[in-house]
């Protein structure tokens, strides 16, 4: 027996969904989208929740996935001007992208799914991932144990704030009782398309807490969105690391 979806949990991931993109100012496809969405969100909701019961529910969608590559570092070609001179006159072409940054491109209803799955499974999640892990981290409440209000995450910019001033904080403490420091800074390059990532593992532990989990059409969609990006990207010969 599939588990229940009700307007009133899809109406909620939508508005988590808006005002996470909010703080996102690159991916202006998926603004616009959101926005078109919107536009007929009742309507929407319904068509959401009636897909649920499809055969083969969200393959449509699917089947429309996507990504689009940005440019993340460019190299400027050499101009000939002095290095203090700044004109903008003179159009500079032929810049080398020498890093390339990839956006999934996915219809508004695929990032519904992995926002619903997020509010019911997110918690337990985030409980596993150490303190000391900064990104990504749900806004939780202290009292239900739940995502409580319209974002998912903690704003980024604040939890970097945090890392850093925790480490150079550790740092003076360290430093004050005589101890030597040596402070290493890791940048993992394209981290969300080169971390080896095995689903089957998370599938399992969630098993263990949620024993219906592979009775819900959101898990059982977000699994083959995972499966079908990976293989979307593998196709397009795009690094991706298989788990």
């Amino acid at each position: 027996m599939r588990i229940k979806l009700s307007a009133k949990e899809v109406e909620s991931a939508f508005s988590k969904l808006q005002a996470s993109i909010y703080f996102d100012n690159y991916d202006l496809i998926l603004r616009g989208r959101i926005a078109t969405y919107k536009k007929r969100l009742n309507a929407n909701i319904r068509s959401f929740i009636e897909e649920c019961q499809a055969t083969n529910p969200f393959n449509r969608f699917i089947d429309k996935m996507d990504f689009s590559i940005l440019p993340k570092k460019v190299e400027p070609k050499t101009t000939g001007f002095r290095s203090n001179y700044y004109t903008n006159t003179a159009p500079i072409i032929g810049n080398e992208i020498s890093r390339p940054n990839i956006h999934c491109n996915f219809p508004v209803e695929l990032h519904l799914i992995a926002t619903i799955w997020l509010m019911r499974y997110g918690t337990y999640i985030d409980k596993m991932v150490p303190k000391t892990s900064y990104g990504n981290r749900l806004i939780i409440d202290k009292n239900t144990g739940n995502i409580e209000g319209r974002s998912l995450f903690k704003p980024y910019f604040k939890q970097f704030q945090n890392w850093w001033s925790l480490a150079i904080k550790a740092t003076k403490t360290a430093l004050e009782d005589k101890q030597s420091v040596t402070i290493l800074n890791f940048d993992l390059k394209s981290f969300y398309h080169e971390v080896k990532f095995d689903f089957d593992r998370l599938e399992k532990a969630l098993i263990q807490k949620f024993p219906k989990i592979q009775n819900d059409v959101i898990h059982i969609a977000l699994k083959k969105i995972h499966i079908s990006y990976r293989e979307l990207l593998s196709t397009r010969n795009i690094k991706y690391c298989y788990s």
